[in-house]
């Protein structure tokens, strides 16, 4: 998002960039729309952590029908976005892919902007109104939601915790709300614990898929949850964790982490989240800020490292369309697909259901992939499963000694004595 306001140019609160985010996420409200069905999908509302949070899931008849269990893909929508609206479960691809291959696809909401101190959820400008949702993917979001210092854009340290809320930034006339420490990973894990309950999941076949904030927070629920995630296929997005002190990117991953394939899809023109560690990323409009953008290569090779091979070079693959750039760490492939000369929307153009959506052309960025990236994202998914560890073996018993002379001259009394005590009965009589 921050990256999305620094290629606008200037950051002085004008109606003009303020009338380019109210077309930009004008699809979503401070409460988005639920109906029971959306686009086949039924919805499902539960209370987690205190709020209600929702998602839909498609069951394609075939699987429905079908005995054995299935996999499942979990679609994050991008920021500010509503699951309901603007095509969202349409220009991924996911819903028309689950039909064709027989799985189940979910597409979960994220929560709105928390409340901030003007008593409504979410940052708000005059023109706008309450922005909506987004996923707290770790990049600025367990601070101050989105910073501001003076025209540049900055991020904080938990500037609310810091006992800083009343140093927040205004921007026409409204103070940023307070942190968004939405439980998003443990909500994810909520959905697919239920969705496996009421259908026929594989759970060692659950792969996570967004785009460009679900990208981000599709990596964070890897990093965080790889006990349950088999692997990631997203578009237009990088990992935004951050330490306890707000230093991204992280070193390494908790020794809970256990490698998994990902692969990230993303164009090399983008100029809302940076092919290229460029001059317009949060370190350049703000040197004091704890992010920075390490562009999509960048995140590969953190990755890389991630799954245990630090400084590994990738493998470069030209294709007629795009490269495949790959770093093979002991049989865990991390992957980036370039797609040339393509900006924000890395995703096939079919029907014109990317192009038509409402934050497409806002971005400037009016191209879209000459080929199915979605069906190049599921070929990678579909291979990987978590292997659930060996059972124990029961213990054996000792193994047990060869006779020796001793023990068998003593069977061979044992058995004389049986007959003579044989004898002796007959005798008596």
């Amino acid at each position: 998002m921050a990256l999305l306001l620094s290629h606008l140019g200037s950051f002085t609160v004008k109606s003009s960039w303020l009338l380019v985010f109210s077309l930009l996420f004008g699809s979503a409200g401070a409460v988005c729309p639920l109906p029971p069905v959306s686009e086949g999908a039924k919805l499902t509302t539960i209370t987690h952590d205190g709020v209600s949070r929702s998602w839909y899931t498609y069951v394609p008849v075939s699987v429905a029908a079908a005995q054995a269990v299935v996999p499942l893909v979990v679609d994050l929508h991008a920021i500010y976005q509503c699951v309901t609206q603007d095509d969202t479960q349409l220009y991924t691809g996911w819903l028309s892919k689950a039909e064709e291959f027989g799985f189940i696809a979910v597409w979960p909401q994220a929560e709105d902007e928390p409340i901030g101190e003007n008593g409504v959820t979410g940052f708000q400008w005059d023109e706008r109104g309450p922005i909506g949702a987004r996923w707290n993917a770790g990049m600025c979001d367990e601070c101050n939601g989105f910073s501001y210092s003076g025209q540049f854009v900055t991020c904080c340290v938990d500037a609310a915790a810091a006992g800083a809320a009343e140093k927040a930034p205004v921007i026409s006339g409204q103070k940023l709300p307070m942190s968004n420490n939405a439980d998003d990973v443990g909500f994810l894990r909520e959905v697919v614990a239920q969705v496996a309950a009421a259908h026929p999941v594989d759970t060692t076949r659950v792969y996570v898929s967004g785009h460009s904030y679900g990208c981000m927070m599709a990596q964070r629920f890897l990093a965080q949850a790889s006990d349950l995630v088999a692997a990631v296929a997203c578009f237009a997005g990088a990992l935004t964790l951050a330490n306890d002190q707000g230093v991204s990117p992280l070193a390494k991953l908790s020794s809970e982490y256990t490698p998994r394939p990902l692969m990230v899809i993303h164009g090399n023109a983008d100029d809302v989240v940076p092919y290229e560690p460029a001059a317009y990323t949060f370190a350049a409009y703000s040197p004091g800020s704890p992010y920075s953008a390490l562009g999509a290569e960048g995140n590969l090779a953190l990755w890389g490292g991630y799954n245990g091979c630090p400084g590994l070079n990738a493998i470069e693959t030209p294709n007629d369309d795009y490269t495949l750039h790959e770093i093979d760490c002991n049989g865990i492939m991390s992957a980036l697909v370039e797609v040339q000369g393509v900006g924000h929307h890395p995703f096939y153009n079919v029907g014109g259901v990317v192009s038509g959506t409402a934050h497409y052309g806002v971005t400037g960025q009016t191209t879209t992939a000459p080929f199915d990236t979605t069906q190049l994202a599921w070929d990678f998914l579909k291979t990987a499963s978590i292997v659930p560890p060996p059972s124990p073996s029961p213990p054996s018993s000792p193994p047990s000694s060869p006779p020796n002379k001793y023990c068998k001259k003593l069977k061979r009394l044992q058995k004389w004595k049986k007959q003579e005590d044989k004898w002796g009965k007959k005798c008596s009589l």
